[in-house]
Protein backbone atom coordinates (compact mmCIF):
# COMPACT_ATOMS: atom_id res chain seq x y z
CA UNK A 1 0.00 0.00 0.00
CA UNK A 2 1.52 3.28 -1.13
CA UNK A 3 2.01 6.35 1.32
CA UNK A 4 -0.60 8.35 -0.74
CA UNK A 5 -3.32 5.87 -0.63
CA UNK A 6 -2.91 6.21 3.30
CA UNK A 7 -3.04 9.82 2.87
CA UNK A 8 -6.32 9.18 0.69
CA UNK A 9 -7.72 7.12 3.71
CA UNK A 10 -6.66 9.96 5.98
CA UNK A 11 -8.72 12.63 4.19
CA UNK A 12 -11.89 9.59 4.52
CA UNK A 13 -11.02 9.39 7.96
CA UNK A 14 -11.27 13.23 8.40
CA UNK A 15 -13.61 14.46 10.54
CA UNK A 16 -14.24 17.58 12.39
CA UNK A 17 -17.73 17.19 13.47
CA UNK A 18 -18.81 14.17 15.63
CA UNK A 19 -21.77 13.77 14.19
CA UNK A 20 -23.13 10.77 11.78
CA UNK A 21 -25.26 13.70 9.98
CA UNK A 22 -21.80 16.17 9.17
CA UNK A 23 -22.55 17.49 5.76
CA UNK A 24 -20.12 20.34 6.45
CA UNK A 25 -17.96 21.42 2.95
CA UNK A 26 -14.74 20.24 4.59
CA UNK A 27 -15.98 16.94 5.53
CA UNK A 28 -17.43 16.07 1.69
CA UNK A 29 -14.62 17.62 -0.57
CA UNK A 30 -12.00 15.74 1.67
CA UNK A 31 -14.20 12.58 0.83
CA UNK A 32 -14.28 13.26 -2.84
CA UNK A 33 -10.29 14.23 -2.77
CA UNK A 34 -9.69 11.30 -0.96
CA UNK A 35 -11.96 8.22 -2.68
CA UNK A 36 -10.19 10.20 -6.11
CA UNK A 37 -6.36 9.64 -4.47
CA UNK A 38 -7.22 6.10 -3.56
CA UNK A 39 -8.49 5.55 -7.13
CA UNK A 40 -5.82 6.56 -8.99
CA UNK A 41 -3.53 4.50 -6.82
CA UNK A 42 -5.37 1.16 -7.12
CA UNK A 43 -5.23 1.59 -10.80
CA UNK A 44 -3.89 -1.55 -11.44
CA UNK A 45 -6.32 -3.57 -9.36
CA UNK A 46 -9.26 -3.61 -11.05
CA UNK A 47 -11.57 -5.76 -8.95
CA UNK A 48 -11.46 -2.79 -6.61
CA UNK A 49 -11.49 -0.12 -9.11
CA UNK A 50 -14.96 -1.83 -10.64
CA UNK A 51 -16.36 -2.08 -7.22
CA UNK A 52 -20.05 -0.75 -7.54
CA UNK A 53 -20.14 0.23 -3.87
CA UNK A 54 -17.11 2.89 -4.58
CA UNK A 55 -18.61 4.25 -7.52
CA UNK A 56 -21.96 4.74 -5.69
CA UNK A 57 -19.76 6.49 -3.05
CA UNK A 58 -18.60 8.73 -4.93
CA UNK A 59 -22.31 10.03 -6.54
CA UNK A 60 -23.31 9.95 -3.17
CA UNK A 61 -20.75 12.45 -2.04
CA UNK A 62 -21.40 14.70 -5.35
CA UNK A 63 -25.45 14.48 -4.33
CA UNK A 64 -24.64 15.26 -0.29
CA UNK A 65 -22.25 18.05 -2.27
CA UNK A 66 -24.65 19.38 -3.90
CA UNK A 67 -27.94 18.92 -1.25
CA UNK A 68 -25.28 21.53 0.36
CA UNK A 69 -24.58 23.73 -1.78
CA UNK A 70 -28.24 24.40 -2.61
CA UNK A 71 -29.09 24.48 1.22
CA UNK A 72 -31.19 21.15 1.67
CA UNK A 73 -30.37 19.07 5.13
CA UNK A 74 -31.89 16.60 6.79
CA UNK A 75 -32.87 18.73 9.49
CA UNK A 76 -34.44 21.27 7.16
CA UNK A 77 -36.60 18.66 5.85
CA UNK A 78 -40.34 18.77 7.27
CA UNK A 79 -42.00 15.72 8.06
CA UNK A 80 -45.19 16.87 7.05
CA UNK A 81 -46.41 14.00 4.66
CA UNK A 82 -44.89 10.62 3.55
CA UNK A 83 -42.89 11.64 0.33
CA UNK A 84 -40.67 13.91 2.67
CA UNK A 85 -40.35 10.98 5.22
CA UNK A 86 -39.21 8.59 2.42
CA UNK A 87 -36.84 11.52 1.41
CA UNK A 88 -35.09 12.23 5.15
CA UNK A 89 -35.12 8.49 5.46
CA UNK A 90 -32.79 7.84 2.23
CA UNK A 91 -30.76 11.27 3.12
CA UNK A 92 -30.27 9.33 6.78
CA UNK A 93 -29.07 6.33 5.11
CA UNK A 94 -26.86 7.71 2.81
CA UNK A 95 -24.91 9.94 5.74
CA UNK A 96 -24.66 6.26 7.15
CA UNK A 97 -23.15 4.83 4.07
CA UNK A 98 -21.23 8.13 3.46
CA UNK A 99 -19.20 7.71 7.18
CA UNK A 100 -19.12 3.81 7.08
CA UNK A 101 -17.74 2.83 3.51
CA UNK A 102 -14.31 4.31 3.97
CA UNK A 103 -13.60 2.33 7.06
CA UNK A 104 -15.31 -0.73 4.86
CA UNK A 105 -13.36 0.07 2.28
CA UNK A 106 -9.92 0.40 4.46
CA UNK A 107 -10.69 -3.27 6.11
CA UNK A 108 -11.06 -4.38 2.20
CA UNK A 109 -7.68 -3.59 1.09
CA UNK A 110 -5.84 -4.13 4.45
CA UNK A 111 -7.20 -7.92 3.92
CA UNK A 112 -6.13 -7.89 0.29
CA UNK A 113 -2.61 -6.44 0.96
CA UNK A 114 -2.40 -8.72 4.39
CA UNK A 115 -1.37 -12.27 2.82
CA UNK A 116 -0.81 -13.25 6.40
CA UNK A 117 2.13 -10.49 7.31
CA UNK A 118 2.11 -9.92 10.97
CA UNK A 119 2.20 -6.08 10.53
CA UNK A 120 -0.95 -5.76 8.44
CA UNK A 121 -3.04 -8.37 11.05
CA UNK A 122 -1.78 -5.44 13.56
CA UNK A 123 -3.93 -2.70 11.90
CA UNK A 124 -6.61 -5.18 10.99
CA UNK A 125 -7.15 -5.54 14.25
CA UNK A 126 -8.06 -1.95 15.17
CA UNK A 127 -10.26 -1.95 11.75
CA UNK A 128 -11.90 -4.90 12.86
CA UNK A 129 -12.86 -3.19 16.60
CA UNK A 130 -13.98 0.00 14.60
CA UNK A 131 -16.15 -2.16 12.78
CA UNK A 132 -17.80 -3.78 15.39
CA UNK A 133 -18.59 -1.02 17.09
CA UNK A 134 -21.09 0.66 14.24
CA UNK A 135 -23.86 -1.62 14.97
CA UNK A 136 -23.38 -0.22 18.54
CA UNK A 137 -22.99 3.69 17.01
CA UNK A 138 -26.10 3.27 14.52
CA UNK A 139 -28.06 2.09 17.70
CA UNK A 140 -26.72 4.85 19.87
CA UNK A 141 -27.57 7.53 17.40
CA UNK A 142 -30.88 7.00 18.04
CA UNK A 143 -31.09 7.24 21.60
CA UNK A 144 -27.98 8.70 23.10
CA UNK A 145 -26.50 11.84 20.44
CA UNK A 146 -23.51 12.17 23.67
CA UNK A 147 -22.54 8.28 23.77
CA UNK A 148 -23.04 7.99 19.00
CA UNK A 149 -20.06 11.23 19.55
CA UNK A 150 -17.91 9.28 21.68
CA UNK A 151 -18.45 6.20 19.96
CA UNK A 152 -17.45 8.33 16.26
CA UNK A 153 -14.33 9.82 18.11
CA UNK A 154 -12.75 5.93 19.12
CA UNK A 155 -14.02 5.26 15.70
CA UNK A 156 -12.00 8.37 14.24
CA UNK A 157 -9.15 7.34 16.74
CA UNK A 158 -9.17 3.55 15.70
CA UNK A 159 -8.66 4.72 11.85
CA UNK A 160 -6.22 7.10 12.37
CA UNK A 161 -3.97 4.73 14.14
CA UNK A 162 -4.18 2.49 11.55
CA UNK A 163 -3.13 4.69 9.73
CA UNK A 164 -0.44 5.86 11.45
CA UNK A 165 0.84 1.86 12.21
CA UNK A 166 0.52 1.47 8.33
CA UNK A 167 2.65 4.52 7.57
CA UNK A 168 5.03 3.85 10.60
CA UNK A 169 5.44 0.44 8.52
CA UNK A 170 5.81 2.02 5.43
CA UNK A 171 8.63 4.28 6.83
CA UNK A 172 10.66 0.80 8.02
CA UNK A 173 12.54 -1.79 6.15
CA UNK A 174 10.00 -3.87 5.57
CA UNK A 175 9.34 -6.41 2.11
CA UNK A 176 5.53 -5.57 2.10
CA UNK A 177 5.72 -2.29 0.76
CA UNK A 178 8.71 -2.60 -1.38
CA UNK A 179 6.17 -4.14 -4.11
CA UNK A 180 4.52 -0.70 -4.91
Amino acid sequence: MRKTTILGFLLLFLKINLTINDMGYFYLISNLLGISIILFNIKNNRAIKDDIYMKFYIILNIILLALKLTGLEITSIALTDFSSFLLSIFFLLGLFINFFYPLILFSSILNKAANGIFSYQKVAIFVKIALLLIPLLTISFMFSPFLSSILIFIIIILEITSAYLLLSERNSDNKIFNNK
